[in-house]
């Protein structure tokens, strides 16, 4: 029995609606498909080509699928048309020509050489016979059987499948745990920035209050000790005119008393010049009574 799966890039489906058809896929084969045929064309790998095996590694289990899967190539045909007409059509010369052709494509390489080189060549231009339509199905069916004897005579089991989307599930289940935690903390990180942000500012403002009442009071400091300074000129002012005062004072005093002792000097002069005078007019008369007596 051969199942078509849903389309991977089909863009009107979202990606857990064709997991779910993947998994009716899976249900239908139960316990599990022999094989999975990868239809490629015989031309160059698309971009979508590409995805679609990194998806379908990623859907059912990187090489464990590759085990089991066979690349199919279409129009085999063209290999045919190459051929000259002189060499025979035989499947080796075939696999010869095809293998010089994956040489000439390194993707359509790479992509046969991660399924360990399993391919099949299908010629499916125009109507095919029933003859070479049997041919081709037995011989697919013969590759099917020695891919599935290289494995140990085992399938690709539903039950892994299983797993697998438990194992998906637990991971999506603990990445938006780790996700919301990580929103959880990067929200609790941002409040605590905002309120740092909010302290940073309200800091600033008591920064700026405190500067303003600093530039206040050394305002008013220069001008209390301005005013203290002008106090302070006008005390020395004043102390100085009360020492010249004192000064002058004292200086008009001694003058004074200068005065006074050359008044008293004079005075004393004075007092004794007289009294010399009455001395000598005393003297003077004294002497002239001597005489008068002596003529007596």
């Amino acid at each position: 029995e051969v199942l078509d799966t849903p389309g991977l890039f089909d863009t009107h489906k979202p990606a857990e609606e064709l997991r779910k058809e993947f998994l009716n896929c899976m249900i239908m084969t139960n316990p599990g498909p022999h094989a999975f045929l990868l239809i490629l064309k015989m031309n160059r790998i698309t971009e979508q080509e590409k995805r679609t095996l990194k998806s379908l590694k990623e859907i059912f289990g990187g090489d464990h699928f590759l085990h089991h899967t066979i690349i199919v190539i279409t129009r085999k045909e063209d290999l045919v048309e190459s051929i000259s007409k002189d060499t025979a059509e035989t499947d080796q010369n075939l696999d010869l020509l095809f293998k010089a052709t994956l040489e000439k494509s390194p993707d359509l390489y790479q992509m046969t050489a991660q399924c360990k080189n399993r391919y099949f060549l299908l010629s499916n231009k125009g109507k095919v016979d029933g003859i070479n339509r049997t041919q081709q199905a037995n011989q697919l069916t013969s590759l099917i059987d020695e891919m599935t004897r290289d494995n140990g005579d085992t399938f690709y089991s539903y039950q892994y499948f299983i797993n697998l989307e438990e194992e998906r599930k637990l991971k999506l289940k603990m990445e938006a745990e780790k996700k919301e935690k990580l929103q959880r903390l990067q929200r609790e990180m941002e409040q605590k920035e905002e309120l740092a942000r909010l302290r940073e500012t309200e800091l600033e403002l008591k920064l700026e209050e405190a500067q303003i009442r600093r530039e206040r009071e050394q305002t008013w400091a220069r001008q209390e000790r301005a005013r203290l300074q002008a106090e302070l000129r006008e005390e020395q002012l004043e102390k100085e005119r009360l020492r010249r005062e004192r000064k002058r004072q004292e200086e008009e005093r001694r003058l004074r008393e200068v005065e006074e002792e050359i008044r008293r000097k004079e005075r004393r002069r004075y007092q004794k010049s007289v009294m010399l005078a009455e001395y000598k007019s005393s003297d003077q008369s004294s002497s002239s009574n001597k005489w008068a007596c002596i003529v007596m």
